[in-house]
């Protein structure tokens, strides 16, 4: 019986890895008919859990810990549950608990380094995601996060040097094409984007990262709310990070979140789209105009984050 549930946990381990944790339950299933107090059973299917339904993550990776309290994979588990329920503070009390048992686990640095970006730390985000690719140089998930976050710290070609390597590293694991399709819209290579995106979906259709790139495509993918996209990069491209940039762009998104609440398919949506076309113009002629921005506001903003570590 014991060599059937190593067998059955090996399987499962590998289907989460792949990115395809439904299939990865009905092997943990089996175990947990049999042994329900199985710690590092519940524990694997606590993260099977951590993207669709958080809470049942957090509860399963609790009764892991009643059984087994010292499990570091229990710990970090329930630290990144507790990260996606917004409990940021208990988050960093569980993953902590895990480093101090073991300092060389990657994914407990994985799992710091998913808090700090959640804080919008990105210097202390990219300090443990790097500490954790020390440790697991060849994973692909852990290179595709650095991706990531280095599109948030503005670094697309480090992104693209990332999700690269990472496609490289995990071929059948759709967040390196996820990546790669976030450095591709944020390079405006539309085309290439889709077909990350398609090769993304082609791998795990129910995987919920995929799910949600699908929805944020299709959105920039719309007529109107296409447009609007294409002006917050080019506002972007042009001012960086001044204040006129930002105070576009929270308009843009602030229209766009308007427009869908009047319906983007109903009567009442188009006065709302005809009523954009002024501040939408306004952002073309001034997103070809680079030097307008700081001229009228007298000053840049210094950039909220900076890249301090090399490669």
């Amino acid at each position: 019986m014991t060599g059937a549930v190593e067998a059955e946990l090996s399987v499962a381990q590998a289907l989460i890895d792949a990115g395809n944790p439904g299939a990865a339950r009905h092997h943990l299933d089996k175990i947990l008919a049999e042994t329900p107090n199985h710690a590092l059973a519940l524990t694997l299917m606590a993260m099977t859990w951590l993207e669709d339904a958080p809470p049942r993550a957090a509860e399963l990776a609790r009764l892991a810990l009643s059984a087994a309290p010292h499990q570091v994979i229990g710990l970090r588990v329930l630290g990144l549950a507790q990260a996606e329920l917004g409990m940021l503070e208990e988050a960093e009390v569980s993953l902590d608990k895990a480093r101090e048992l073991d300092a060389e686990d990657p994914w407990t640095w994985f799992g710091i380094s998913v808090v700090a970006s959640k804080r919008n730390s990105i210097p202390e985000a990219l300090s443990a995601i790097r500490k954790a690719r020390k440790l697991a140089p060849d994973n692909g998930v852990i290179l595709a996060f650095t991706a990531m976050l280095e599109i948030d710290n503005r670094m697309l070609g480090n992104a693209a040097a990332c999700a690269i390597e990472a496609a490289e590293k995990a071929p059948n694991h759709p967040l390196p094409h996820i990546a790669s399709c976030w450095v591709a819209i944020r390079s405006g290579n539309m085309a290439l984007a889709r077909e990350h995106l398609d090769t993304a979906t082609r791998l795990s259709p129910n995987y919920r990262p995929v799910r949600l790139m699908l929805v944020r495509f299709e959105l920039i993918q719309r007529p109107l709310t296409g447009s609007f996209w294409k002006h917050v990069l080019g506002v972007h491209k042009a001012h960086g990070d001044t204040m006129f940039a930002n105070v576009w762009i929270l308009l843009t998104i602030g229209l766009t979140a308007l427009y869908f609440i009047y319906g983007f398919e109903t009567d009442a949506a188009w006065p709302v789209g005809m009523a954009m076309l002024v501040p939408i113009a306004s952002i073309t002629v001034l997103s070809r105009l680079p030097r307008l921005g700081p001229i009228i506001l007298r000053r840049r903003l210094k950039r909220t984050v900076s890249l301090n570590a090399d490669y």
